[in-house]
């Protein structure tokens, strides 16, 4: 978008075009917090059943915990600024709550698995390996924030355009 020192003006279709793309990053950041719903399901799964309890993810429910991670992810970092500070510990918790949860995921599902563009590489399983972990943490820094923090930028990019489209019109 143009600043007003610039002496660029916009045009609908440069509007258009940006509400098209923004559009696209949407449906792919959509894919990665798919990903990383699925993993952070798949350690919600595996912690509960250390105590036994069962905890079923089928139907809607699948989406419940992820969601509301997102939620207040996404209300956390935006209203970061006008938050009581007991409010953004929360939101920064429940953060590290999602992120803990998707290495987790990941981890649990990369161990024992065999690499096939690496030469058939095949992740260790023993408890003391740290491939399973680190593959975890580079995979849940993209799953855990990329997706809201583009989320949020995207929307408010394709606020801006319809802006300039409804005022080009």
């Amino acid at each position: 978008m143009a600043t007003k020192e610039s002496a660029v003006r916009i045009s609908r279709t440069d509007a258009c075009m940006d509400v098209v793309m923004n559009v696209v990053s949407l449906f792919l950041v959509a894919g990665l917090w798919y990903a990383g719903a699925a993993f952070t399901n798949i350690a919600i799964v595996r912690v509960c059943s250390w105590f036994t309890y069962t905890y079923s993810v089928d139907g809607l429910r699948w989406y419940l915990i992820p969601v509301c991670f997102s939620a207040v992810e996404i209300l956390g970092w935006e209203r970061r600024r006008s938050l009581p500070s007991m409010v953004l510990w929360f939101a920064f918790g429940v953060g590290a709550l999602d992120f803990m949860t998707s290495v987790y995921g990941v981890a649990v599902t990369v161990a024992g698995k065999t690499v096939p563009l690496m030469n058939g590489y095949k992740i260790d399983e023993s408890p003391s390996s740290a491939a399973p972990i680190i593959a975890g943490i580079l995979l849940a820094l993209l799953l855990t924030f990329v997706p809201e923090r583009v989320t949020i930028a995207a929307v408010a990019s394709i606020a801006k355009s319809v802006g300039v489209i409804q005022r080009l019109s």
